[in-house]
């Protein structure tokens, strides 16, 4: 812009130079000059204009490819962010289940446990109450039924009747027998 108006600048001054008594030749040639030299200038600006017009068409093909590749992530981001959220609500349903179980699990332990002490604590007679059926005691682990609970060192053992244990596959223990 400034090389312009320094070739405009040229050209009013060569003509004021005609009316200074100066040849209409040399006032020709300095405005020619001077002409020139704006081209060159102009050329150069309009080159320096074309490798900066080419830098930008790349830097926005790249911005653009780099703002599409942004929101890719941004749906794959979502996308696991959606997956968490799910995991996380089977997680906490798993782990309200598992209380649940738990619960439940130690419910029934302090209930066997008061059975086997409340059962410990009576007679050890081989007949129930009204004598129409003997029970026996079997052990968690073990094949053999016994007649009382203490024996063979057993650990909350479960009171049933001799035919159940028999149907089970236990056999009569040598020692309590």
């Amino acid at each position: 812009m400034k090389k312009i108006l320094v070739l405009m600048l040229a050209i009013v001054m060569s003509f004021g130079l005609v009316g200074c008594g100066e040849s209409n030749k040399e006032n020709y040639e300095t405005a020619n000059r001077l002409y020139e030299e704006a081209q060159v200038e102009i050329e150069g600006l309009e080159s320096d204009f074309a490798e900066l017009q080419e830098k930008y068409d790349s830097l926005k093909s790249e911005n653009s490819a780099l703002v599409s590749e942004n929101n890719d992530i941004k749906t794959e981001n979502e996308d696991y962010k959606n997956k968490v959220a799910e995991l996380q609500s089977q997680l906490d349903e798993k782990t309200a289940e598992l209380e649940t179980a738990t619960s439940e699990l130690e419910k029934a332990k302090a209930s066997a446990t008061s059975n086997s002490t409340a059962s410990s604590n009576t007679t050890n007679s081989s007949t129930t109450n009204n004598g129409s059926s003997v029970m026996v005691w079997i052990p968690n682990s073990g094949s053999k039924y016994h007649s009382t609970s203490t024996c063979s060192n057993m650990k909350n053992p479960t009171k049933v009747s001799k035919e159940t244990a028999i149907s089970r596959g236990y056999g009569q223990c040598s020692k309590c027998w």
